[in-house]
C-alpha cells in the first residue's frame, strides 16, 4: 500500500474517499484493470462512518413507512448482491453463511414498539411484501426460505418487555461485523498492485479542465498540490455534496447530517439469550450480537447527539469526549435493558473492550425519525450520478455500497 502523493504515468483514475464505498469502487476498477489513487485524510482506509455502524444488510423490513415499497425494493438490490461482491474482492471465504461465522450477527428480531409510528398489521403488510421478494433468494452465502416469520407471546416474551414491546416478529436478516469486513478489505488493498492508496490527502475541490478532472489536494505540511484525471468518482461520505457542488453538480435534495454513536463491547463470557433485534418505528435502537460475544448496541434518544444540514457539516467526532463517551453508553444500556430481558444479565466484569465512537449519517430530508413525512424514511434517491468523467455516489446505506461501486465501474468503464 502506497502513502502520499504520486505522479505515475498512464491512464489513473481517481477515487476520492477510502471509506467503505471508495474501497469497493477501487477494488472493482482494478478487478477490471485499472489503476485507480485512491484518496482519504485519514491515515488508513475505512476509519470513521464505515467502522462505526450496526452493519445491517437490509433487506428492506425496517422501511415500513415507506409506501411506496421502493426503498425496500432498492435495498433488497443490495442486500442480494452484497455477500457475493464482497466475496468477489476479498476471496470466496469472506462471508460464511455458518451461524458460527465470525462475520455475521444471529438473525434479527424486530419488537413492534408499543409507540410505533406504524401499526402493526401495516408491519405485518410491509414484511409480506419483503419475503415474496426474497424467498428463496441467495444472501450473505445462504438461502432464504423462511424469510420471516411472526413471533408467539411465549416467544415475544422470553426476548423483550412486554410493557414496551406489543408485537414481535423474527427474520433471515443479519449484519456484518464492520470491524473484521474492514480488516479484510484493507487487506485485499494491499493486495492489489493497481490502486495506490494516498492517504493523509484532502480534496478542497474538484473542478472540470479541458476534458480532465482536476483536484486540489492538501498532503502533509500543509502542501497543496494540482492533479488531472481523466475519470474520478467521488465517494467522500460527509464531504460529498461540498465537492460537488464545486464540479457544478446541484444537490439532489435537502440533506440531514446526523452524528451517530455506537456502543461496542467485547465480552469474556457470552450472553447466548441476547437476540440481535431493531425496535420500530420511531426514535429506538438496535442490538446487535455476534455469537453472544461481541454486541452493537445504540438507543437513538441517547446516541444521536448532533445534526445539521450545513453542506458539509460539523467535525462532530473530534468533539467526542469521555463524559461524553460514559453518559451515552451507560443510557444505552439502561434503556436497551429496560426492553432485553438479555441484557440486564451482562456483567460488567465481562467486558474485556468497549469502545464508543460515533459516525455521520447521510440522508436526504429535513425533519427527523419521528417525523412520519420525514425524507429519511426513504431511500430511494441514491446511486450514482455523472457529469462527464465525473461521478458521485450517494451511498445511502451499507448495504447498498457493494451495488454501487459495480454500477460506478460501469460508468468509468462504460461497461454494463
Amino acid at each position: 500500500m502506497m502513502s502520499g502523493l504520486s505522479r505515475s504515468s498512464g491512464f489513473r483514475i481517481a477515487v476520492l474517499g477510502a471509506g467503505f464505498q471508495g474501497v469497493c469502487v477501487a477494488l472493482e476498477l482494478a478487478r477490471r484493470g485499472c489503476h485507480v489513487d485512491l484518496y482519504d485524510a485519514a491515515d488508513r482506509p475505512i476509519t470513521r462512518a464505515g467502522l462505526v455502524n450496526e452493519g445491517k444488510i437490509h433487506l428492506g423490513f425496517v422501511y415500513a413507512n415507506e409506501k411506496s415499497r421502493r426503498t425496500a425494493d432498492r435495498m433488497i438490490e443490495g442486500a442480494l448482491a452484497f455477500g457475493d461482491l464482497i466475496a468477489r474482492w476479498c476471496g470466496t471465504d469472506a462471508l460464511d453463511g455458518a451461524l458460527s461465522s465470525p462475520f455475521l450477527s444471529s438473525p434479527f428480531l424486530y419488537g413492534v414498539h408499543r409507540d410505533s409510528m406504524v401499526e402493526v398489521a401495516q408491519v405485518e403488510r410491509h414484511f409480506d411484501h419483503v419475503a415474496d421478494r426474497v424467498r428463496g433468494r441467495r444472501y450473505l452465502g445462504s438461502r432464504l426460505d423462511v424469510p420471516y416469520r411472526r413471533l408467539d407471546a411465549r416467544e415475544t416474551a422470553a426476548s423483550f418487555d412486554g410493557e414496551q414491546v406489543t408485537a414481535a416478529f423474527w427474520t433471515g436478516e443479519r449484519s456484518v461485523h464492520v470491524g473484521r469486513l474492514a480488516d479484510r478489505l484493507r487487506a485485499a488493498l494491499e493486495a492489489e498492485p493497481r490502486i495506490a492508496v494516498l492517504t493523509g490527502s484532502r480534496i478542497l475541490a474538484a473542478e472540470p479542465d479541458d476534458g480532465m478532472v482536476a483536484l486540489s489536494v492538501r498532503t502533509a505540511g500543509d502542501h497543496v498540490r494540482r492533479e488531472r484525471y481523466p475519470q474520478a468518482v467521488n465517494c467522500l461520505w460527509e464531504d460529498r455534496r461540498r465537492v460537488d457542488r464545486g464540479f457544478g453538480l446541484p444537490p439532489e435534495g435537502p440533506c440531514l447530517y446526523r452524528f451517530k454513536i455506537g456502543v461496542t463491547l467485547d465480552l469474556a463470557r457470552p450472553l447466548p439469550d441476547l437476540p440481535s433485534v431493531t425496535l420500530v418505528l420511531g426514535r429506538f435502537g438496535d442490538s446487535v450480537s455476534f455469537g453472544g460475544t461481541s454486541l452493537f448496541l445504540s438507543w437513538y434518544p441517547a446516541c444521536m447527539i448532533g445534526r445539521s444540514q450545513d453542506l458539509a457539516p460539523p467535525d462532530w467526532a473530534a468533539a467526542l469526549d469521555d463524559a461524553t463517551r460514559d453518559r451515552v453508553a451507560a443510557a444505552t444500556l439502561e434503556a436497551l435493558g429496560g426492553m432485553l430481558p438479555a441484557l440486564r444479565a451482562l456483567d460488567p466484569q465481562d467486558v474485556l473492550r468497549r469502545r464508543v465512537a460515533g459516525g455521520v449519517i447521510v440522508a436526504q430530508g429535513d425533519t427527523d425519525i419521528d417525523d412520519p413525512d420525514s425524507g429519511l424514511h426513504s431511500r430511494v434517491e441514491i446511486g450514482v450520478r455523472s457529469q462527464g468523467g465525473y461521478h458521485t455516489v450517494e451511498t445511502g446505506k451499507y448495504t447498498t455500497a457493494p451495488l454501487f461501486a459495480v454500477e460506478a465501474a460501469d460508468r468509468v468503464t462504460g461497461e454494463g
